[in-house]
């Protein structure tokens, strides 16, 4: 395979890995309730949340998501830098863009809850 093929494949398994994580991110607690143990999902199970998926997330978890994310953004945007094309370069914006509307759209929910959360006493 010549060296253009290798990174268009690995341009395509970063891109699919992104959107993956980004629907686990969005649709964690159907994937819960399904019992659906997505990446997401498994490392907060790592992390030892519990039966408290919902803690998790809103201490942790949805930064830990977004992280991860943005992280990967990343890696796809030097391989588009490294592919040239200025179509994706268009695509990752609006995938970028399309993330962070959706963190301003959660994150004051989350915020809220984690403020709430860390008034209960232990165990609650």
């Amino acid at each position: 395979m010549d060296g253009i093929s290798e990174r268009w494949n690995l341009f395509f398994d970063s891109m699919s890995r992104w959107h993956q994580f980004a629907n686990d991110l969005k649709d964690w607690q159907r994937d819960r309730a399904a019992n659906r143990w997505t990446y997401f999902l498994c490392e907060g199970r790592r992390r030892n949340f519990g039966d408290d998926s919902v803690a998790w997330v809103a201490r942790e978890g949805f930064a830990w998501g977004l992280s991860t994310l943005r992280e990967w953004m990343g890696d796809m945007r030097q391989l588009q830098l490294e592919l040239g094309d200025p179509r994706l370069a268009e695509y990752l914006a609006f995938r970028d863009a399309e993330l962070s509307e959706f963190e301003d759209s959660v994150l004051p929910g989350l915020t809220m809850l984690a403020r709430l959360l860390k008034k209960l006493p232990e165990g609650s």
